[in-house]
């Protein structure tokens, strides 16, 4: 399954179209995005399942180039338009906060009701800037009634008083038990990490607290969805000794591995050991004084016999290879 962010544009094949993405489901059900160049375009659903047929069959691909994108300092701005912007922003703030509720039809209906009520402007004025703050980056200065002069989705923010991005997290979480529910989450994730050779434990880890330890917040600032994780989530590891305690961490090599490989690495391995082994005996005999041989017969046979155990032990596993 393919991974989206807000914001990412997507480019369809079939028309060339490009939909910049709104809002994403934790849960991998899909995403909400709108076309940024129709004038009358809505947000739209996209299941996964959709995404990722399109995108195995070449139909959709992730377009790096954000054709809206334009740099914009504040001190730039004309007071006219920055208090244009301002009201702008004060009306549709209320409602992009709503998410995912804004992206349904039958819920934004409410929603815009309420809007047109309380700031006395038409349906269409709610539905237009709506519409170009989505369309433009997600940011409040796409809200300018000149666009050509505005935009800066993706450009770092002037420092002020006020702590950007989400909330400090680390270090002050106190941990937690891991009880029988965690130790499902972490099975279902161990079984895609052994069917997907690209994942290792880290990444591993990382789609656990993804998928399960994380909540979708939406910024006061900017009206964006951004994902914060819990702080009451298990350690890495928590999730390294439960993955070696539940499962056969030599099977799960093996199927990511592929059997074929895996017992081919290991066969080799164990016959460089048997050889290892017979060749230590040998040496030690050769090494240890026959007078001193004569008085510890027992423990020389005892090397002989676990040498021999070990060879008939891998013929009969690999039918008779020696």
């Amino acid at each position: 399954m393919f991974s989206y962010t807000v914001n990412q544009l997507l480019r369809w094949g079939e028309d060339g179209r490009l939909e910049r993405v709104l809002w994403v489901d934790l849960r991998g059900d899909g995403l909400y995005a709108i076309d940024i160049a129709a004038e009358t375009a809505l947000p739209r659903f996209w299941s996964s399942t959709h995404l990722d047929l399109a995108r195995s069959d070449g139909q959709l691909t992730l377009e790096p180039d954000d054709p809206t994108m334009r740099f914009l300092t504040e001190d730039s701005l004309p007071p006219k338009q920055q208090k244009q912007r301002d009201s702008a922003w004060e009306i549709i703030r209320p409602l992009i906060l709503k998410q995912p509720e804004i992206f349904i039809a039958d819920r934004r209906g409410p929603l815009v009701c309420r809007a047109i009520d309380e700031h006395r402007v038409t349906k269409q004025t709610v539905y237009r800037l709506l519409r170009r703050y989505w369309q433009r980056g997600m940011t409040p200065n796409g809200l300018f009634p000149d666009y050509y002069h505005s935009g800066a989705a993706g450009q770092d923010k002037p420092v002020t008083g006020k702590k950007r991005g989400r909330p400090r997290i680390y270090g002050e979480a106190s941990g937690m038990n891991v009880d029988a529910e965690t130790r499902k989450r972490f099975k279902s994730i161990t079984l895609e990490f052994s069917r997907n050779r690209k994942l290792n434990m880290a990444t591993a880890y990382e789609a656990l607290l993804d998928r399960y330890y994380s909540v979708s917040d939406v910024s006061e600032e900017t009206g964006q969805q951004r994902v914060v994780r819990l702080l009451n989530r298990p350690s890495m590891m928590q999730f390294r000794y439960w993955y070696e305690k539940d499962n056969d961490i030599f099977q799960i090599e093996r199927t990511r591995r592929t059997p074929r490989v895996y017992d081919k690495d290991t066969l080799v391995n164990q016959q460089d050991r048997c050889a290892i082994m017979r060749d230590t005996n040998k040496r030690l005999k050769q090494a240890v004084p026959s007078a001193t041989v004569n008085q510890n017969p027992e423990q020389i046979d005892r090397d002989q016999i676990d040498t021999k155990l070990a060879d008939d032990h891998f013929r009969s596993a690999h039918g008779g290879t020696k």
